[in-house]
């Protein structure tokens, strides 16, 4: 913890008036570099974590910005579909991802309760030609589980940092 001592003199104020600004300079920079940590293995976090890739471009949507105290972690491409999974399975995670209902989402799928039996999924043209069956892919969580990851290691980080 900073300490400012204050002699109680017009010289002794000015003193502690330029003391709690140069600690409020570095109690800004240390923010900063707390959320630009943050960003950076949240990115790595999240690009790690995903395990679904077809053509790369959610994996390299990936990444975390930070503007002053405020960052964030973003993925594009089919990274909503990969999150919450898609079609029979959508949602089907083990466990369920916690937001889905939340969002709005059922926890059955896109077809609804007792439909998976009627629906096992369906098939659709591929790209070399062939038919395929799908029944969706299971959600895999990359970006709930980064967040879950940052909340986790924010104080050890804040203490690493804010000691220095």
């Amino acid at each position: 913890m900073t300490k400012i001592t204050v002699e109680l003199s017009a010289d002794g104020f000015r003193k502690a008036a330029r003391a709690v600004e140069r600690y409020r300079q570095r109690l800004k920079k240390n923010i900063e570099r707390l959320v630009e940590a943050m960003c950076k293995e949240g990115e790595f976090y999240a690009i790690n974590r995903l395990e679904h890739v077809d053509t790369g471009e959610t994996l390299e949507s990936i990444r975390g910005y930070r503007n002053g105290n405020k960052g964030v972690i973003m993925a594009g491409g089919n990274a909503i579909w990969i999150e919450f999974g898609t079609g029979v399975r959508k949602n089907s995670g083990n466990p369920p991802h916690p937001l889905a209902s939340e969002l709005g989402m059922s926890p059955w799928g896109t077809y609804g309760e007792g439909h998976g039996a009627q629906w096992d999924g369906w098939y659709y043209p591929g790209d070399d030609g062939k038919i395929h069956f799908s029944t969706g892919m299971e959600g895999n969580q990359f970006m709930y589980l980064t967040a879950q990851l940052l909340k986790e290691r924010y104080p050890d980080m804040a203490k690493e940092i804010f000691n220095d």
